[in-house]
């Protein structure tokens, strides 16, 4: 992929985390998305770490993430 900021190639990956990783339209004290505004939660792997597919940018220090599902919206 190629970076949006620099044009640079950007290294394909995935960030992990224990739990969930919830996106927001928001900031928010808490982690908890709000679906009426569009929030979810991302997809969780076999042992129930979720996960994002993302690429890094090494020159611009940046991620792009794709989350693959959003849960809760079954």
């Amino acid at each position: 992929m190629t970076c949006p900021y620099c044009g640079g190639e950007m290294e394909r990956g995935y960030i992990h985390k224990g739990g969930y990783i919830a996106w927001n339209p928001e900031e928010r004290d808490l982690g908890l998305p709000e679906r009426e505004k569009g929030g979810f939660y991302a997809e969780k792997n076999l042992l129930g770490m979720a996960r994002l597919l993302s690429h890094y940018c090494p020159a611009c220090n940046i991620f792009v993430c794709f989350p693959s599902r959003r849960r809760g919206d079954e």
